[in-house]
């Protein structure tokens, strides 16, 4: 069985610079937005449709990270607060509940703690964790996979990352550590960036302390690279974090409980085109091949273009 977990934020808020970026609005009668709403939801409807989950959860951000706040005061300060308590989120969550699918968020606990622990406790045989954040790499294994919407080739497993970056997936929150993430407002090592950190992981044959040895500099900035690392490190759990059971994925089909209430749903927001596909059971579907079919191959080492395509969360 496959579990699916989604990094609601990611997709969301890509979902909601797509809707911003078009030619003409999309809003109900009552003036409420959905352009957002709309596109997240046909995205997710590909998401199915290509993944084929057997469960299937939605990760939301409730806040910055209380314990990495505590690392380190200036973590994301710089950036402005990335919750899911607004009209838009209200609406995309209020859809997810009517189809049938599972959320979770939890206060001062990032997304990426929650995916993470979801990915590396979960009992399925396979997880696929769907997010343009390209920290979520560094737990890809034989059961864990990230799936990067836009990409013409999404899916990424451990061989392929090894042949992109030269290192395994569990050594990457290293070189994230020392060449520090712009975007969460960590610094890095000066004149590191990922590709000579990563030449200096593996000088140093992934290990720490060769890795020290091996360059001064980067001895220099001992503290501030295992700092860094506390706060990229996704392979540990926050402690109490109880993320509880992900059910049995079942998309909401004529006939079931919440049925009404989503005609409803989509009626009252003028969702026309998504009311019809749900009427059409089509919703969910895909006439695309599947890309799990495909092969988790190696690409050119000496390139990193992927690099270009992944954002931080």
């Amino acid at each position: 069985m496959r579990t699916v977990v989604i990094d609601g934020n990611n997709i969301f808020l890509r979902s909601c610079r797509a809707a911003q970026a078009a030619p003409k609005p999309m809003a109900d009668h009552a003036g409420a937005w959905t352009g957002g709403v709309t596109i997240f939801a046909n995205l997710l409807s590909k998401y199915i449709g290509d993944l084929a989950p057997g469960r299937l959860v939605v990760v939301w951000d409730s806040g910055t990270s209380a314990y990495r706040r505590k690392l380190f005061p200036e973590y994301k300060a710089h950036r402005i607060p990335n919750t899911n308590d607004g009209p838009s989120f209200t609406l995309a969550k209020e859809f997810l509940a009517l189809i049938g699918v599972h959320q979770l968020w939890f206060p001062e606990v990032e997304a990426d703690d929650v995916v993470s622990h979801l990915a590396r406790h979960s009992t399925s045989s396979e997880v696929v964790i769907v997010s343009g954040d390209k920290d979520f790499l560094q737990l890809l294994s034989g059961k864990v996979k990230v799936y990067v919407p836009g990409a013409e080739d999404p899916m990424w497993g451990p061989s392929r990352f090894n042949g992109t970056y030269g290192i395994p997936p569990e050594a990457f929150a290293l070189a994230l550590a020392i060449a520090g993430d712009s975007v969460d407002g960590i610094p890095g090592v000066p004149r590191y960036g990922l590709k000579r950190a990563i030449k200096a992981i593996n000088k140093g044959r992934r290990d720490l302390e060769a890795m020290y040895e091996q360059d001064q500099g980067l001895a220099d900035w001992r503290s501030v690279i295992e700092r860094n690392l506390s706060l990229v490190d996704l392979s540990q759990d926050i402690d109490g974090l109880d993320v509880g059971f992900v059910p049995l994925f079942k998309l909401t089909a004529e006939g079931d409980v919440a049925w009404d209430a989503l005609m409803a749903f989509l009626a009252r927001h003028q969702m026309v085109a998504l009311q019809a596909r749900f009427q059409r059971a089509t919703y969910g579907q895909t006439t695309v091949k599947s890309v799990i079919s495909k092969p988790d191959r190696r690409p050119d080492r000496a390139l990193f273009p992927e690099q270009l395509s992944l954002s931080t969360g």
